[in-house]
């Protein structure tokens, strides 16, 4: 099969057309604090969509549907709005299509948590979109005076113990806790 290339177009937001098989997903606080990143820094990211039918107008999206719902709703951007938007050079298959969708939203890397911690302050990791509770999760613990701006990070160590099952996992923290040690359980 002949090799992909990509060009860049300017395209009317209404002319991408969302796919209705689309596995992602957006939460209201997610699409709220998206739509902050987009009033904040405008189009950073093009639009992926598949190359047209021929004769059609219409681009089906490959990425971008939920900045696509975002802009047209809660920033109340023209449907006439031109953005940047990747073509690819052929026409894709469908197994190409679902592939290429999940790819762009499963092998783009994770955070590291370490360098969130000792590079960034916790305040501002809040205000761009993270919870407390995925920075606990994580290890990053803090408290009050960090959430108001102060840089006290105090310094921990941690243990983290792989558990067979939910039974094993009950077993070891209910022994650590009667022993006098601060843990808690995570579920991955």
């Amino acid at each position: 099969m002949k090799k992909i290339t990509w060009t860049t177009r300017r395209i009317k937001l209404g002319d991408l057309i969302e796919w209705d098989k689309n596995p992602v997903k957006i939460s209201e606080r997610d699409a709220r604090e998206l739509a902050k990143s987009i009033d904040r820094f405008e189009h950073v990211l093009p639009y992926i969509a598949a190359a047209p039918a021929k004769g059609s107008k219409s681009l089906p999206l490959l990425d971008g549907h939920q900045r696509k719902m975002v802009e047209l709703s809660l920033n109340k951007v023209s449907p006439n709005t031109l953005v940047d938007v990747r073509i690819p050079s052929r026409k894709l298959t469908e197994k190409e299509r679902q592939e290429i969708i999940i790819r762009l939203r499963k092998n783009t890397g994770e955070f590291d948590f370490d360098k969130l911690a000792d590079f960034f302050d916790m305040p501002d990791l809040l205000d761009w979109g993270f919870t407390e509770k995925e920075l606990q999760i994580s290890g990053m613990m803090f408290d009050e005076s960090q959430k108001n701006g102060e840089d006290i990070i105090p310094e921990q160590y941690v243990i983290m113990i792989i558990c067979q099952n939910e039974k094993e996992q009950t077993g070891l923290l209910e022994r650590f806790i009667k022993e006098g040690l601060q843990c808690r359980a995570l579920i991955s």
